[in-house]
């Protein structure tokens, strides 16, 4: 992707959720998703997104520890990754309530990587 080709991220996402039809996404998550991007679209470099484990999509990106965020329909996991060892925590949300601040304080921004 290019450094701010958030329109591939849409695409992705997208490919992403029509190609999962044995286990497809929930609405939930799916609106979730959306909701993120919102979010980090405005603050954020453009981050990988892969699948997770399960119907989530997973957004990283390459800072010191590397940070990766599932997002699930009622929750986002933040995975931070260190030598050795591993950090994670749940934060809860749901579509359409407010976006976390303690979510939005382990986000990197722009010109941070």
């Amino acid at each position: 992707m290019q450094p701010d080709d958030w329109m591939t991220v849409d695409i992705e996402i997208d490919r992403i959720v029509m190609g999962s039809l044995e286990k497809p996404f929930s609405p939930s998550t799916v609106a979730n998703v959306r909701e993120f991007v919102n979010f980090v679209r405005e603050n954020c470099p453009v981050p990988r997104i892969a699948k997770g484990y399960w119907s989530t999509i997973c957004f990283g990106w390459e800072t010191t520890p590397p940070l990766e965020i599932e997002v699930f329909g009622d929750r986002f996991e933040v995975y931070r990754f260190y030598d050795g060892r591993s950090d994670i925590k749940a934060v809860a949300h749901t579509p359409g309530s407010p976006f976390p601040p303690e979510l939005a304080a382990d986000l990197p921004r722009r010109n941070s990587i």
